[in-house]
């Protein structure tokens, strides 16, 4: 299931404080086409903006967070759960910028769980 934080606020009061990241090459490869600053740890506190569930279990396999990145524009950061592989870091599988000021006027909402 996918759950946005305009369907689902409680998202909002997830606080998994601050944790380490790992890209993937298409993460990596956007940053640079996108000219994109990478952090290498960003604090998940009250920045969710949408989370995908196992469909099975419930447990997240996807949370995008939404930070500060200058004064115009927010880094968009989808992250996956940490595996042997990313050494307990979160993976980051693909990166963006919004406008500050977007609203997501656009969102398919058939895609998130009401």
């Amino acid at each position: 299931m996918i759950y946005n934080i305009q369907q689902r606020p409680e998202l909002a009061k997830i606080d998994l404080g601050t944790v380490a990241i790992s890209y993937t090459k298409h993460a990596r490869k956007r940053s640079e086409e996108k000219m994109i600053w990478l952090p290498n740890e960003v604090k998940i506190s009250g920045n969710v903006v949408e989370m995908e569930t196992n469909n099975q279990t419930g447990k997240p396999r996807k949370i995008i967070v939404r930070i500060s990145h200058d004064s115009q524009y927010d880094l968009v950061i989808a992250l996956v759960p940490a595996d042997e592989v990313t050494r307990g870091k979160l993976l980051a599988t693909t990166v963006w910028l919004n406008h500050k000021n977007d609203n997501h006027k656009t969102l398919r909402k058939s895609r998130v769980a009401a």
